[in-house]
């Protein structure tokens, strides 16, 4: 499925104009000197531990399709694949 530009324009400006409006912000707090570095690391530690699995868990919300799942399964069984020859498969060889 491929989705053309009229409809992903309207999106993806919303998105880059909320990103502006929140760097805005940070900048705006920042100046006003009512966030400090420290408080910028805490924000930072906010962002990284509560709202990336948000985002996360809501990139998984699509409905069920079966072409989806054996792609999933192909790419469990080309990393298992990979893991086995690169990581386990090494071992094996230098231990013996």
């Amino acid at each position: 499925m491929v989705l053309s530009l009229e409809e992903t324009l309207p999106v993806l400006t919303t998105y880059i104009a909320a990103m502006f409006v929140m760097m805005g912000m940070g900048f705006a707090l920042f100046k006003a000197k009512m966030i400090e570095h420290h408080g910028i690391a805490q924000m930072s530690n906010v962002i990284l531990y509560a709202a990336s699995p948000c985002i996360v868990v809501q990139s998984f919300l699509t409905d069920f399709s079966m072409q989806r799942l054996i792609e999933a399964g192909w790419c469990v069984v080309f990393l298992g694949n990979y893991y086995w020859r690169y990581h386990l498969g090494y071992q094996v060889c230098v231990q013996k």
